[in-house]
């Protein structure tokens, strides 16, 4: 009787129903799929925010071991670099925008989830460790 389509109803009625208790196949889906959207969406400010603050430290912690003792100058925090990188990264995105090619639906790459998990970790994770690994050498002789 209630399905994904009742034909006396029509879609438009079937989906006004979707309080009723499981009635109707179309809603839970519906459901399902809203509450996977709000769930990438707060990952990716979650991430969005570690990686901002993550780039804030190191650089932060680059600026310690090489600039302070260079000019004696004071140690800003990894707030004022979180900032800085925010915003040098809002005009450097924005530029690259512009001139970038942007590509038709058909031609972007398809990703799984491993190689998205590997992209994030690769692009967002990886470089400013990678930095602050390579800055950490070079104080050891500084």
């Amino acid at each position: 009787m209630y399905g994904a389509y009742n034909k006396a109803r029509g879609w438009k009625r079937s989906l006004q129903n979707c309080g009723e208790l499981f009635m109707d196949g179309v809603c839970w889906v519906r459901d399902i799929i809203v509450s996977l959207l709000m769930l990438m969406i707060v990952a990716g400010v979650v991430v969005a925010t570690l990686s901002i603050l993550l780039e804030g430290f190191v650089m932060s912690t680059l600026w310690g071991w090489f600039i302070v003792p260079m000019l004696h100058g004071s140690e800003p925090n990894v707030g004022i670099f979180s900032g800085l990188i925010l915003s040098v990264g809002m005009v450097i995105s924005q530029m690259s925008c512009a001139a970038g090619h942007v590509l038709k639906r058909s031609e972007r790459p398809k990703y799984g989830v491993k190689e998205m998990v590997f992209l994030v970790v690769s692009i967002i994770v990886a470089p400013p460790l990678y930095a602050l690994v390579i800055g950490y050498v070079f104080h050891l002789f500084v």
